[in-house]
């Protein structure tokens, strides 16, 4: 069974869809609870959903349509969420600092990446694709690829972002239990 390509909401698809989420976090929630590990939600969520889409991609490629109708719909609720807690004398307070945090955070990294691609001989495409999604994740590492032309280089890119992603899941949540352990 094909999902639906047209504007509606594909109402069946939404349905497995949010039946999944349910069932993938409740067993993610059951398994860290029942291991006993502390703040594991999130990363056990990760990880199932991975195997899972690995696993089985032609039952999630089914629940794709409704994926992207209902993250659509969720990134606009975030959006009004954070727009509306806002402060424009917070945000420009607090800008420049954002700003040169993440600048010196990029520079350090494209640094890197650069001055070791190139004692490797690596392709400099490559490497600033691979930045890209290290930095944006996959939507902006497709965008990148898409506008330069690089056509051979969507997926990867895509793939390399959701790599990314799903490794500084764990990552993120074990050096922040790290930190906070002293704390």
């Amino acid at each position: 069974m094909e999902p639906d390509s047209g504007s509606k909401l594909p109402v069946l698809q939404t349905a497995a869809a949010i039946s999944a989420s349910f069932a993938i976090c409740k067993t993610a929630t059951w398994l860290t609870k029942l291991f006993g590990i502390k703040g594991g939600d999130l990363p056990g969520i990760t990880a199932i959903v991975v195997f899972l889409a690995t696993v089985l991609p032609r039952h999630f490629g089914y629940v794709a349509s409704a994926g992207d109708a209902i993250a659509v719909v969720l990134m606009q609720v975030f959006f009004v969420v954070v727009g509306a807690s806002g402060s424009i004398r917070n945000v420009i307070l607090t800008a420049p600092n954002v700003f040169m945090f993440a600048f010196v955070q990029v520079t350090v990294h494209l640094a890197i990446v650069l001055g070791l691609g190139k004692l490797l001989r690596l392709d400099l495409k490559l490497l600033l694709l691979a930045s890209n999604a290290n930095i944006g994740g996959p939507t902006t590492a497709c965008g990148m690829a898409t506008a330069k032309g690089w056509s051979t280089l969507i997926v990867p890119g895509i793939l390399v972002g959701i790599f990314g992603i799903s490794i500084a899941t764990f990552l993120g949540v074990g050096f922040g239990m790290l930190v906070l352990k002293h704390l």
